[in-house]
């Protein structure tokens, strides 16, 4: 067995919620089911790191599928960063009110998807909140705004403000503090994008760490997702395995106050830390959110009830720190150095 890694672009320094554990995509000559060339390139994409490693059939091969899938999150930050002002996002958000904004089909269709999952979350999980996160300067040094502010901001703002005409393929803000901000479901998207290049160019052995949420391809091996103690992020306290999966992690302990609550503009609590596992990363990015805001009791609820969703809660108490989880999620657990508490299973139920 030889292994072959090739790096190209340079590393930029990141915080990853999670951290991929020794993917041993192995290359090999001698003709078996794991022959192939392991391919790793890393670039600076959408503010965060994306490691990508491929076993390719041959090096030139999983150099030209590493670029396609860089490409495809390049094209998903032109279309939802809002911290530049030429793209779909940041043009959408500065378009007159109650004029409608016209979209491809590709943006038509994700708002519609941002819709569904913002209802499926009971609010938990809002895109177009983006007046709140402006109230408490999430982006800045921060600030605490008045309830006054605060009810400004939830009055004129959240994604039942915006009007879906699917037979135009336009969306229209109904109200100025309709805001969209992707911080909560853009690197999802792209994830979602790029390991969809790399399966249409025939490739099945793959993993994508994009700034610590994770997509890994099948037929995949190694010793998995290291999960981080959500009070010492460098520490892990377990891992778990993904096959065709994607996980994202939501925690406050890195980033103090960061993550908001749509539907009360208070900060969300800080109790540790929720991983969510889905077959696609914007499911997965948008509900690790959501379940956050929502808490462990209500959030590992709505984790049960939802087929296309696992979850993994990490929560601080005065007996030390515990984990909760879904059934399905138990099924992924390699190692865990931490008690569990065991949930009742919703999914069988129904």
């Amino acid at each position: 067995m030889r292994q072959i890694r090739i790096q190209i672009s340079s590393f930029f320094p990141a915080g990853p919620i999670l951290a991929c554990l020794i993917f041993v995509l192995a290359a090999s000559a001698n003709g078996s089911p794991t022959a192939g060339v392991r391919v790793e390139r890393r670039a600076y994409l959408m503010g965060t790191t994306c490691t990508i490693v491929i076993v390719a059939p041959d090096r030139s091969t999983g150099l030209a599928a590493a670029e396609a899938a860089f490409a495809e999150i390049a094209r998903s930050e032109d279309r939802l960063s809002t911290w530049r002002d030429d793209t779909v996002l940041a043009r959408l958000n500065r378009f007159p009110v109650g004029k409608p904004f016209s979209l491809d089909a590709r943006m038509f269709d994700l708002f519609v998807r941002l819709r569904e999952l913002r209802d499926s979350s009971g609010g938990g999980f809002d895109p177009a909140s983006g007046r709140l996160l402006e109230a408490w300067d999430v982006r800045g040094a921060g600030r605490v705004p008045t309830r006054d502010e605060r009810a400004a901001a939830l009055a004129g703002g959240g994604m039942n403000l915006l009007r879906l005409d699917a037979a135009a393929s336009t969306v229209t803000r109904l109200a100025p503090g309709v805001l969209l901000d992707a911080g909560a479901f853009g690197k999802g998207e792209a994830l979602a994008r790029a390991a969809e290049e790399l399966r249409d160019r025939g490739l099945s052995r793959f993993s994508i760490d994009f700034g610590g949420q994770v997509s890994v391809g099948s037929d995949t091996t190694g010793e998995g997702i290291a999960i981080a103690d959500p009070r010492q992020r460098d520490r892990p306290v377990g891992r778990f395995r993904l096959n065709g999966l994607s996980a994202a992690t939501s925690t406050q302990s890195e980033r103090p106050g960061h993550i908001l609550d749509p539907r009360t503009g208070q900060r969300a609590a800080a109790f540790g830390s929720v991983t969510a596992v889905s077959p696609d990363p914007l499911v997965a990015d948008a509900m690790s959110t959501a379940m956050f805001v929502l808490g462990p009791e209500a959030g590992l609820q709505l984790a049960e009830e939802r087929p296309d969703l696992e979850a993994l809660f990490l929560m601080q108490t005065p007996a030390g720190l515990r984990a909760r989880m879904t059934p399905g999620m138990r099924e992924l657990i390699v190692a865990l150095d931490i008690p569990f508490l065991s949930t009742k299973n919703h999914k069988e139920s129904r």
